[in-house]
């Protein structure tokens, strides 16, 4: 877990409970994509070392962060409400194709390498999950997953 004052359990937690708008646009949303609570996560991180007056904080890596939304997922925290198509970066150059991804595991079983695809990449849009706004896994979701899969060890 990082150690900053924007703890990300709850900037997920309420940006999806519509109490932190996403940033930079500063809309409120109650559905949101990993990159919009990402690049809010990273914005509230730049600007709480910006008014600190103690030194620099350090925020997770976008790496980490998808880990936590996988945990927080797997605890039921968000859900998955749509998706839809990735568009490619906008550039002044000619249209790019679309962004594509590998289909690797949509079931519980992993699917074997040789039969994975290459297929258009989604963006899927999360909400926070049905009675999750009280629960205090959000505190430190990667502690709570812990706890979850200690129980199935044993």
């Amino acid at each position: 877990m990082p150690r900053t004052a924007i703890r990300p359990g709850w900037v997920v937690r309420d940006i999806l409970m519509q109490r932190q708008p996403i940033m930079p646009e500063g809309d409120f949303s109650s559905e949101a994509t990993p990159t919009d609570l990402y690049r809010t996560y990273t914005y509230l991180v730049k600007q709480a070392n910006h008014d600190s007056v103690t030194g620099r904080q350090r925020g997770m890596s976008r790496h980490s962060f998808n880990g936590l939304l996988y945990q927080a997922r797997r605890l039921a925290l968000i859900v998955a409400v749509r998706e839809e198509v990735a568009a490619g970066l906008p550039t002044p150059l000619p249209p790019r194709g679309p962004l594509l991804n590998i289909n690797g595991v949509p079931t519980i079983v992993p699917t074997p390498i040789d039969e994975r695809v290459v297929v258009e990449a989604r963006r899927i849009y999360y909400r926070i999950g049905a009675g999750a706004e009280v629960s205090s896994e959000w505190d430190n979701i990667s502690k709570a997953y812990k706890r979850i899969l200690e129980v199935f060890r044993t």
